[in-house]
């Protein structure tokens, strides 16, 4: 009897110590911060100069993963400025880069309480023109090195998303969508127009975008000015 007593509480401390060293194990590969390097990135406003040349010219514009992570950088610091309550988790950063074949690389830097992780996903990009939105279909998930599974980052994204306010993620399944339309206001004519990706082809480092032409607006507003000049 004795014996068995011991065999069992031995079984029970293997147990113990195994369970343990695989909690150490999966905690430092999630907090695995390897690739914190990809979420350095500076505010810009170069992605302006391609989506405006699109704009009036309607032709197909090279935005590139700077031009991108340039406006995130300019995004998160926004919606952090208006940002009135702190929550346990916050998500202070997001870059994206670009691959062959339609396919991104995001990556979010991400608190829980005091603890950083940096999350990264795989996804396919496809642009639906009917819904006006950006779909990223997520195909590969990760935090820090350890793999999780794709519905369980979606039910976490989609549980914070609800909880902010004008934040421009949104998700749907298993994809995050952004919006492919904005509606804006003209500043010399005050007119009301929407602006919307027509076409994204997405390569290694960059992609090629077209919008919708406002010309005819630029092309209105200097016919009467010019008429104005002579009347």
């Amino acid at each position: 009897m004795k014996k068995v007593l011991v065999t069992i509480l031995v079984i029970i401390l293997v147990i113990a110590v195994a369970s343990g060293v695989v909690f150490y194990v999966l905690y430092q590969k999630a907090t695995d911060l390897s690739e914190a390097d990809k979420l350095v990135t500076t505010e810009s406003k170069t992605i302006y100069e391609p989506l405006l040349k699109s704009v009036l010219l309607k032709e197909p514009q090279e935005i590139t993963d700077d031009d991108i992570n340039g406006l995130l950088v300019s995004i998160m610091n926004k919606h952090k400025e208006n940002q009135k309550t702190k929550s346990d988790f916050s998500i202070d950063g997001i870059a994206v880069y670009m691959q062959n074949d339609n396919q991104v690389k995001i990556y979010a830097d991400i608190y829980y309480k005091e603890t950083r992780f940096i999350f990264s996903s795989l996804a396919d990009v496809r642009l639906d023109t009917a819904k006006e939105k950006v779909y990223f279909d997520i195909t590969q998930t990760k935090v820090g090195t350890l793999e999780i599974s794709k519905e369980t980052v979606i039910k976490y994204l989609t549980e914070y998303i609800d909880n902010q306010k004008n934040l421009f993620l949104s998700t749907e399944d298993n994809s995050i969508t952004i919006p492919s339309k904005y509606d804006i206001t003209v500043p010399i004519t005050k007119q009301e127009v929407s602006i919307f990706v027509e076409s994204l082809n997405i390569s290694q480092g960059k992609a090629d975008i077209q919008t919708n032409s406002l010309m005819n607006i630029v092309s209105n507003f200097l016919s009467d000015y010019l008429l104005s000049l002579i009347q």
